[in-house]
């Protein structure tokens, strides 16, 4: 077996691979005495079927599983001799004459190999960068103290006139369908129980009436909402409902006392209100500070992206990504070929590149400040995650928390939530690195002055509502672009496919 590296550009190399039949003989001799060991045949003991009749039946597919073997295997190893750092993987050169597998004994592969692009990151420590920290005002402490007083407190009984936010229990009953009734508890809140705000101004005794399709508008998923339907059950909810209200429960705050302090912060020793203040601007510094790292990412993503820029081939990489989604779109279809693959449009292409540049600064970055995600990385991302859905505070004391590590176990086993994770772990690690390796200016400013600021960026906030709800203070930025990853070089895998 013969390789052969011509220089194609500074860009891309093309391989010329040659495998004559003593390459692959043997390899192939093995494999059908094995298949010959392990079939059974009509007529035959299983192992003793002809070596003509196992020949013909299945020595050109094995032939072929040999060829592309050796030829992966090979390549693989040359890349990996050469030190070339690649992008993607090989795959075959532009009109490449087919193989003819039923007449030829020796092969020709033409192979076109693209380099990654360097990125030099020498740029970073004169770019200038902003960062916010956010004052915590006494209007801030306000607000999370009345979610705190909220959180801890009970429900009482009200007879009352009914308000947003109240909780009730109602029987109901179908006006067109007077066999269809039950029990249902809700809560008064338009979006998450539309038509519930048409009970604000009754009381309990009260009966209404609420046309549940009408009030759920275009999201005819939530028409069962009011009504606490399962899913299965969801298509019985249509038309005008009667429903009498026989219970109705309100919040009632809980007291400023020493048992909300305790509550709120089970390993502070707190005894005034003024501490238990202080805990509460110390706990929610945390919380912006997170939501001001995310928006610094993001908005520094694309200025990195502009000052790197990266260099490409774009008619390679485009026959590249092309080929690629034949190549899926075959073993989607069972390698029919005359099913219609769509070649990469402009704007696809245009966000592929943008995310493989991305990819290959953030490996750079990694690189030089020696950043790496282990187990606890991991698993703090699962925490954090978790914690972001149920709207908990994550830098809760763990014994707070326990009742969610089952799930983050869970998490942790899941492939696809792993590579999540690792990356959620790596934006941390890398905010913290263009805060130290970048020329950054920090600013103090209000929470209000944050907002009109991210927006005048376009890359607006959401506030949270309370310590801990990290879900509602991300900032809202178009997810990045998937890519072609690059490859480590031993993985690299050309294929030697029958025309």
């Amino acid at each position: 077996m013969n390789i052969v590296k011509e220089q194609a550009g500074n860009s891309s190399v093309q391989l010329k691979v040659n495998i004559v039949e003593s390459d692959y003989k043997d390899l192939v001799r093995k494999e059908l005495n094995k298949v010959r060991n392990q079939i059974q045949m009509p007529g035959f003991r299983k192992g003793h079927a002809p070596q003509g009749l196992v020949q013909k039946m299945y020595g050109q597919s094995i032939m072929i599983d040999e060829v592309n073997k050796l030829l992966q295997e090979r390549v693989g190893q040359f890349l990996e001799d050469e030190k070339m750092d690649i992008l993607g993987h090989p795959f075959p050169a532009e009109n490449t004459p087919p193989i003819d597998f039923d007449k030829d004994v020796d092969f020709n592969f033409t192979i076109d190999v693209i380099f990654a692009p360097k990125a030099d990151l020498g740029f970073l420590k004169t770019m200038p960068t902003t960062y916010y920290t956010i004052k915590i005002t006494d209007k801030l402490i306000d607000e999370q103290v009345a979610s705190y007083r909220q959180r801890f407190g009970g429900m009482e009984e009200t007879k009352g006139k009914i308000k947003e936010k109240d909780y009730l229990r109602c029987d109901y009953q179908s006006v067109g369908n007077p066999d269809f009734s039950g029990t249902t508890f809700f809560y008064i809140d338009e979006k998450m129980h539309p038509g519930s705000e048409k009970f604000i101004g009754h009381k309990f005794g009260d009966t209404i009436e609420v046309d549940v399709e009408e009030a759920a508008g275009d999201d005819l998923s939530k028409a069962g909402n009011l009504l606490n339907l399962s899913a299965e059950e969801q298509n019985e909810a249509k038309g005008v409902f009667k429903f009498t209200i026989n219970e109705v429960k309100r919040r009632k705050d809980a007291p400023l006392n020493q048992s909300l302090f305790e509550k709120g912060f089970p390993n502070k020793e707190i005894s005034t209100e003024a501490e238990f203040r202080n805990a509460i601007a110390e706990m929610h510094a945390k919380v912006l500070s997170e939501t001001v790292d995310i928006w610094f990412f993001n908005t520094n993503f694309e200025q990195i992206l502009d000052k790197a820029h990266l260099e490409y081939d774009d008619n390679m990489l485009r026959r590249y990504i092309n080929h690629q989604r034949r190549v899926d779109h075959d073993k989607e279809h069972h390698h029919d070929k005359d099913g219609h693959c769509e070649d990469v449009s402009d704007q696809e292409y245009e966000n592929i590149k943008k995310g493989t540049s991305w990819e290959l600064i953030q490996a750079k970055i990694m690189e030089e400040c020696d950043i790496k995600v282990d187990k606890e990385d991991l698993r703090r991302s699962a925490k954090e995650k978790v914690c972001r859905y149920f709207g908990l505070d994550p830098n809760l004391p763990d014994d707070q928390l326990n009742y969610i590590f089952d799930i983050v176990d869970n998490l942790m086993k899941e492939q696809d939530q792993l590579k999540e994770l690792f990356q959620a772990a790596v934006d941390k690690k890398i905010t913290q690195a263009l805060k130290e390796h970048t020329k950054m200016t920090i600013k103090e400013v209000t929470w209000e002055e944050f907002v009109k600021i991210a927006e005048a960026k376009k890359e607006p906030v959401k506030k949270a509502t309370k310590t801990g709800e990290s879900k509602k203070a991300v900032a809202e930025t178009e997810e990045k672009p998937k890519t072609p990853r690059k490859r480590k070089k031993a993985d690299d895998k050309p294929s030697a496919n029958k025309e």
